[in-house]
């Protein structure tokens, strides 16, 4: 019975293997599907789904049979397989988007639509920028040329060029090639200088691959020798704390004292000359020219060391100063430049104002009171070299100026002043003269240094104190008063569109008890009321309001104004000086602008004008102002040509106006176009 229950019985064995279960588990292509990376993903699906022989479903070249059909459940399973694949690869909220579609075939063509454009131009556009633009920028190698490839794949990718002719397509490939040659071997830094002209000459020409090999030989040999160098550098360090100059035994060395000399063989000596000083017998990395000469070094017999290698003369202690930044040297390759500090007192205070450096700089640490690490290893200095930076810290000039970041570089001969950081960190203003500079705060105009020309350079005045800190360069005078009375005299002086301090005297007498106007300087006023000398004024003047009315037009502006005027008028009564703006957009509205501001005065002030007086200008010279100014009993008196000075009223009115709207939109940084409403906002105060 056991055995005919065995044998008519068909249980399939629980240790049978399931497959979809194994390959559904094995089918992973190390990324989801998100909204941005379609690009990546499609042909990595591509990759394994061939390697298993089932893109016939994808392509749709492997046809679903008829239902009724054997054969059809073993396609549907296959199909379901692929469609998991798929499914499994995509972020949950993409995977809602597709998962109730019926075939794979249907999933892998709206996920195309979706995310691939062949002919997206702008994407295309986007990665020819992109590699135009990219630079190696002290990167490696092999990270620059990953990112060009990575973008040049891409472009082929969205670039498929169909072409009948073999040939038309071997030369537009070649073409296409070189000229991917030519972007990567400008994107290479300027070290690669000489290997980009060898590349460039071979003939035939070198392709995309090829070149970056050529390019990848000579990084690695560059990588190799500054290996070398960099372990010749405690050997440098070591042979100047034992006082010898190029090594022992070396001819014009000094022995410190108990010390004998003892013989070496001369294979311990370096070969060939120094690139540096030129000498004989050591090389650039033991020069005593760039690490310094040590403590008892003899200068009598080598007088190469009492030369100074500034471009200006300076009077300092040499032996000290070299030996000091020689100490911070190897005190900061001994601590990795975590830190470093020392009290002595400052050897080299002087302070060269730079408008080309880039950052403050400063060869001597002792300077800075603490010494960090830092962001920046390197600096380019003006005769191209590239000189090293040991750490980075904070300078106290005074209780004013105070320079942080400021870089350490051992190589350097004197302090760099950044004009760039400086007044940036500091808002002040320099401002060069023939003779000597100044630096000014911009909120409060004092003057909180100056400079002193010396040969071509200008030198920041500064004095030592007996604290060994660098005290104030100029003091302050005192006799500005309180700050705030000061801030607020500066507040009003911009609201009121930049007027004279003596009209502020006048209207706040409060603000300047302690306070003389002749110490406020603005710079904006200078440069926004620079004009000629103006014409003695006249004493006729009306008693009545609006028995005279200046007018005149200012026009046209380049720039027009938001509402799209080019021009204004301007009305100015005789007697009070109230003034009335109207913009323009072309002349010939004057006419009606001013039988509107008629009408106005007439009602609002219940005044008759009796007298326009302007130029000869055809806006105010033709029929239609005329008849109304004859219905209305107004006269009309023009000036003679050429003598703008008989309106003079309007035309320094036009003046006043001008300088206020500039002054104004420097004063708020606004763009130019504003200068309508600026125009008509200065007559509210």
């Amino acid at each position: 019975m056991a055995e005919e229950k065995g044998a008519g019985s068909q249980i399939v064995p629980a240790a049978a293997p399931i497959m979809v279960q194994s390959e559904n588990s094995s089918f992973n292509i190390g990324m989801v599907l998100d909204e941005k990376n379609y690009d990546l993903w499609a042909p990595l699906i591509q990759i394994h789904i061939a390697g298993r022989k089932k893109m016939g479903y994808l392509r749709g070249s492997i046809k679903a049979p008829n239902e009724d059909d054997p054969k059809y459940d073993d396609w549907f399973s296959e199909d379901q397989k692929i469609k998991s694949w798929l499914l499994s690869s995509m972020k949950p909220e993409i995977m809602k988007r597709y998962i109730r579609l019926s075939t794979s075939k249907e999933i892998w063509d709206s996920l195309k639509t979706a995310y691939f454009d062949e002919n997206d131009e702008a994407r295309i556009y986007s990665l020819n920028q992109k590699a135009s633009r990219l630079r190696q920028n002290g990167r490696p190698l092999a990270t620059y040329f990953g990112e060009l490839t990575e973008i040049f794949q891409e472009l082929d990718h969205f670039n498929k060029v169909s072409m009948e002719c073999e040939n038309d397509i071997k030369v537009f490939q070649k073409s296409t090639e070189r000229q991917r040659v030519y972007v990567f071997l400008g994107g290479l830094d300027d070290g690669f200088d000489q290997v980009r002209g060898e590349v460039l000459r071979k003939d035939p020409p070198l392709g995309l691959q090829a070149s970056y090999a050529y390019v990848r030989r000579e990084a690695d040999r560059k990588e190799a020798m500054k290996t070398e160098v960099d372990k010749s550098e405690p050997a440098a360090m070591a042979a100047k704390a034992r006082g010898s100059p190029y090594g022992p035994n070396r001819e014009g060395s000094q022995n410190r004292p108990g010390q004998t000399r003892t013989s070496q063989p001369s294979r311990d000596r370096p070969q060939g000359k120094c690139p540096h000083c030129g000498m004989p017998g050591h090389s650039k990395s033991r020069c005593f020219e760039l690490i310094g000469y040590p403590e008892n070094w003899d200068r009598t017999r080598d007088p190469r060391c009492n030369k100074s290698r500034a471009s200006v003369a300076e009077t300092k202690n040499d032996s000290d100063q070299i030996a000091d930044k020689a100490s911070a040297m190897i005190a900061a390759a001994g601590s990795d430049g975590k830190a470093l500090s020392t009290s002595t007192s400052v050897m080299n205070n002087t302070w060269i104002i730079d408008s080309g450096a880039t950052e403050h700089m400063t060869c001597d640490s002792r300077q800075v009171p603490s010494l960090k690490t830092s962001t920046q290893t390197e600096v380019n200095v003006a005769n191209g070299n590239v000189v090293p930076v040991i750490g980075e810290g904070t300078v106290s000039l005074s209780k004013t100026m105070k320079l942080d970041t400021v870089l350490v570089v051992p190589s350097l001969n004197y302090n760099l002043l950044s004009v760039a950081q400086i007044t940036l960190a500091l808002q002040c203003l320099v401002i060069f003269w023939p003779y000597f500079c100044v630096f000014k705060d911009i909120r409060t105009r004092k003057t909180i240094g100056y400079g002193i020309r010396r040969g071509k350079l200008y030198y920041l005045e500064l004095t030592t104190s007996s604290s060994s800190l660098l005290t104030q360069a100029l003091s302050v005078d005192d006799s500005h008063g309180d700050t705030n009375k000061v801030s607020d005299i500066w507040m009003w002086h911009r609201r009121l569109g930049h007027a004279s301090f003596s009209y502020l005297h006048k209207l706040f007498p409060s603000l300047f008890v302690k306070t003389d106007v002749s110490q406020f300087k603005c710079d904006v006023c200078e440069m926004a009321k620079s004009h000629r000398t103006s014409f003695p004024p006249s004493s006729n003047k009306s008693i009545i309001p609006f028995m005279i009315v200046h007018s005149d037009v200012w026009g046209p502006s380049k720039i027009p104004t938001l509402g799209g005027a080019h021009w204004f008028v301007t009305f100015i009564d005789d007697c009070t000086r109230m003034t009335w703006v109207i913009l323009l957009k072309s002349k010939s509205e004057v006419s009606s602008a001013f039988q509107r501001f008629h009408k106005m005065v007439a009602v609002q002030y219940n005044r008759n004008i009796q007298v326009l007086r302007s130029d000869n200008g055809g806006e105010y010279v033709n029929m239609e102002l005329r008849s109304f100014l004859e219905l209305h009993g107004i006269v009309h008196q023009t000036t003679c040509p050429y003598t703008p000075q008989q309106n003079g009223v309007a035309e320094r009115k036009n003046r006043h106006l001008l300088e206020m709207v500039r002054a104004s939109l420097i004063e708020a940084h606004l763009p130019l176009h504003y200068w309508g409403e600026a125009n008509v906002r200065s007559l509210s105060y």
